[in-house]
């Protein structure tokens, strides 16, 4: 990406369906330079405009983080943990552990069911979890807390057009699901206004130079968490940031340019208030990653030896 394609997925970043005259104001194009660019760096697969509903709206309300240590292949073991429908995240790194995983499931009950069946794939002799209690900062999925925002029928008709085009106009949408353009249009804005829906472009931190991604886990002073997690949110380089219960207090991701932006970027997290300790993890490969709870299709991207902008 140039620095034109970048301003361009900032914009889209901020407002996945902002208007082509939006767009033009922002970057000095004309709105047929918008239009090309945008269908250019999705043709080539560099950015996506997708909608991403919480998972609690599909029944998902217990998420937890497994650092998962494995005897033999850990691509082997990373293989057979994405072929598990409710593990959303797989990833080979470099740390404590072989492999980072997500798992969703409707409760603690069944979150403790898919971590056994984690635990029994073979070559995975230890799973350490730790379970999200609040989403603070995401590229990927609205933030908030993991309580159950529902969504209808109508409503999950309305987000399987936007999973697969979050530009998709409000009359093709209408056209698609036999609604009107009135109830499309109501429909989207209730559920982003809600925090139940995010419409935003996803792209990969190749393209943005960003060629490190690092997960950290926190460990804070009892008191100072959220004055640590405001400070740490603002730092640009964190794409995550969650509160979690169980080991880590909270648990991130940065992305960065070159491995000297990675040490720096950790010493200042762990500058930041109340920060007691940080343990770390480099991504060498995602394996799978799957946001869109809808339908649970595959991974918004291919396959690729970068890990896409998600995992912590």
């Amino acid at each position: 990406m140039d620095d034109v394609d970048i301003r361009l997925y900032h914009e889209l970043r901020r407002d996945g369906r902002a208007s082509t005259v939006k767009l033009a104001r922002a970057t000095g194009l004309s709105r047929a330079g918008v239009r090309s660019r945008v269908s250019r760096l999705i043709l080539e697969g560099q950015l996506r405009v997708t909608g991403i509903v919480h998972p609690s709206s599909q029944g998902l309300s217990a998420l937890a983080h497994l650092a998962i240590a494995v005897r033999g292949s850990a691509r082997d073991a990373a293989v057979a943990l994405a072929a598990i429908d409710e593990v959303t995240l797989v990833s080979i790194v470099a740390g404590p552990s072989a492999l980072i995983a997500e798992v969703n499931a409707p409760g603690i009950i069944d979150l403790e069911a898919s971590i056994r069946r984690v635990s029994l794939v073979p070559g995975v002799v230890d799973v350490h979890t730790t379970i999200y209690t609040a989403r603070i900062k995401d590229l990927y999925e609205p933030t908030g807390s993991m309580e159950a925002k529902s969504i209808d029928e109508i409503d999950r008709r309305i987000v399987a057009v936007l999973e697969a085009d979050g530009r998709t106009s409000f009359a093709e949408i209408a056209r698609s699901t036999n609604l009107s353009q009135s109830t499309v249009r109501s429909r989207i804005h209730q559920m982003t206004s809600r925090g139940v829906l995010q419409i935003a472009a996803v792209a990969i931190p190749d393209a943005l130079g960003l060629q490190y991604m690092c997960g950290f886990g926190l460990v804070l002073e009892p008191g100072t968490e959220t004055t640590a997690l405001v400070e740490i949110e603002k730092i640009g380089s964190v794409s995550y940031l969650s509160r979690t219960l169980g080991h880590w207090d909270a648990i991130g991701t940065l992305l960065a340019e070159t491995q000297h932006d990675v040490v720096q970027q950790l010493d200042s997290i762990r500058l930041a208030t109340g920060v007691r300790n940080l343990s770390s993890w480099t991504h060498l490969e995602v394996v799978k990653e799957n946001y869109q709870y809808s339908t649970f299709k595959a991974s918004p991207f291919p396959s690729r030896a970068r890990p896409s902008s998600k995992p912590a």
